[in-house]
């Protein structure tokens, strides 16, 4: 019985939002309801119709990937891989380095031949961008400290994706792995394009930018260009899709190209994702549960053990690292990719291929839980964490760090919001001291001149070194609740006359922190309106004084970008 193609698509879409619907209840990834869905449907499209069945996994993991890479280009802001900082290039570097060779290492002790073993450490090696993002959105953690370490990591990652994907499609063996002509192709080729996109791009979108149609499908026809060039002078298509992604996703207008190519992304997505579980079969289960069982565990717990050993290295609290190696801990969607290139190259069989799927769907579907009971497990583990934290942390200012000796005004946490906060301390003349967990954040003030301490407000030993008998009033601009009803908790019971501010994400969170005895929750979504009211009620219209307001705010963000540059 033949299906034609139109058949096909609305049952690998209908299948893909029904399932997708089933893990969203269950509060999964939705990749996982569309490989389930692949799954599920895969025997009955191939009793169908085998033959064409083939070619259309063939054809839709093709379409999905270069949209799905299209859109990753889209996302990445090369500028914001410079300010991340150390953590996220040579401690991602780092990560991705420990993690593929332990993989590797175990790959040929469990007796995996040929190229396998180094697809097994490429699972390992990179994070999900797509569930990270997704859980961290969704608690609103992703200006938090260990948010912004994870995704500035998880760029680095997508980068290194890349060049792998491009290393893999010109070798078929690992001797030639370390042949240097394609990364030197690779380099040259992303110069020219470069060099392209500042001349030539920017010219054409300043005019396709006034008309939205025209936008898309100039946007969408480069993709497909680049798809069509790449190949051609000897790159896998997927490559040419993503830097044409990259190009457009640095131009003035990505923001608007990235709206208007979405909703084709998803559905190539849906169309990607499902394929991958069209090509998955359960009776080579028996074949491969070992090498499974192993990747799993190396994810799940290998993995975050890594990323917080690393984090604690680069000077961040042992709470910090934990946060941030709890959410990585999943096979991710690029290894995906990376496993669907080695099976059409030759490089992997189907075994193998289904070996990875089973691991992304299991890792994926663990890692919000994990995450989402991170508090409690950190409770649990914590006195071995600081043990820990004692051997690997270097001291964020060796020799420099201040000790506080009971100050007027206690601020927790400079990061944006108490930057406004402490300047206005400075023009009162309030004797005050800066708490923060960040390294780089206190090495910054002490340069300035700024009394400051490295602590965690979560810890009760930084709050007994703060000397609160003594202060007057304790500001915090963590967003976290918890963070923030310990504060009160601990704060009120050692000066009862203490007058606590703290920060909330939500109208229902700042109710709570009044009910637990805060004097006052600022909430941050809130203040940009007040605060222009309040300057309507100073200016009027009077346009001297806005232009005197003006030229203060100027010289006001000059400052906070000297002080604070990575996180604007």
């Amino acid at each position: 019985m033949e299906i034609n193609t139109f058949t096909a698509i609305a049952i690998i879409i209908g299948s893909g939002a029904i399932l997708a619907y089933i893990s969203s209840l269950l509060k999964q990834p939705l990749i996982i309801g569309y490989v389930l869905a692949g799954i599920i449907i895969g025997p009955i499209l191939g009793f169908i119709d085998p033959v064409s069945n083939q070619e259309l996994i063939r054809l839709f993991s093709e379409i999905g990937i270069a949209f799905l890479l299209f859109s990753v280009g889209l996302e990445v802001d090369i500028s914001r891989l410079k300010r991340v900082g150390l953590i996220a290039t040579l401690g991602g570097l780092a990560r991705m380095g420990l993690s593929f060779s332990i993989g590797y290492f175990v790959a040929n002790l469990i007796g995996l031949t040929g190229m396998q073993p180094i697809y097994f450490g490429l699972m390992l090696s990179f994070g999900s961008t797509m569930v990270v993002i997704k859980l961290l959105s969704d608690n609103k953690e992703l200006d938090t400290l260990h948010g912004r370490i994870v995704v500035g990591i998880l760029l680095m990652e997508d980068f290194i994706a890349i060049t792998s994907l491009t290393i893999l499609a010109n070798t078929n063996n690992l001797a030639h792995i370390i042949r240097i002509i394609p990364i030197i192709r690779n380099l040259t080729l992303l110069f020219v394009i470069l060099l392209l996109a500042r001349l030539l791009l920017p010219l054409m979108f300043k005019q396709a930018a006034t008309n939205t149609e025209l936008l898309f499908v100039l946007s969408t026809g480069i993709a497909m260009i680049f798809a069509i060039i790449f190949p051609i002078i000897g790159f896998p298509m997927s490559i040419g899709v993503f830097l044409a992604g990259l190009l457009l996703g640095n131009l003035p207008y990505s923001v608007e190209i990235s709206g208007r190519v979405k909703p084709l992304k998803d559905f190539f997505m849906v169309l990607f994702f499902v394929s991958l579980g069209l090509s998955f079969s359960l009776v080579q289960l028996s074949m491969i549960w070992r090498p499974l069982l192993i990747v799993v565990l190396l994810a799940l717990i290998l993995n975050p053990i890594i990323i917080g050993l690393i984090t604690m290295v680069f000077g961040y609290t042992s709470k910090t690292a934990f946060f941030s190696g709890s959410i990585m801990g999943e096979v991710s969607e690029f290894a995906l990719i990376l496993l669907t290139q080695g099976l059409v190259l030759g490089h992997i069989d189907n075994n193998f291929y289904s070996l990875g799927i089973l691991a992304a769907i299991i890792t994926m579907s663990i890692t919000p839980y994990s995450f989402k009971y991170r508090y409690m497990t950190y409770k649990i583990f914590k006195p071995a964490l600081r043990m820990i934290e004692k051997i690997f942390r270097r001291s964020p200012t060796p020799d420099r760090e201040l000790k506080p000796r009971g100050h007027e005004v206690i601020l927790i946490g400079y990061d944006r919001l108490g930057y406004g906060i402490l300047r206005r301390l400075i023009r009162m003349k309030k004797d005050f001291i800066v708490v923060d967990y960040n390294p780089d954040v206190i090495s910054r003030l002490i340069e300035h001149g700024i009394p400051c301490v490295y602590g965690d407000i979560s810890d009760p030993e930084t709050l007994e070194e703060l000397n609160l008998k003594k202060a007057k009033m304790i500001i915090s601009t963590a967003p976290s609740m918890r963070d923030n009803l310990f504060l009160i908790e601990k704060g009120k019971k050692i000066n009862k006359d203490l007058i606590i501010i703290v920060t909330a994400q939500t109208v229902e969170e700042a109710l709570g922190l009044y009910k637990a005895g805060a004097d006052y929750v600022i909430l941050p979504h809130l203040l940009g309106g007040e605060h222009a009211g309040i300057l309507l009620e100073e200016v009027g219209e009077d346009l001297d004084k806005l232009i005197a307001t003006k030229i203060q705010h100027i010289k006001e963000l000059r400052l906070k970008k000297e002080l604070h540059p990575k996180h604007l």
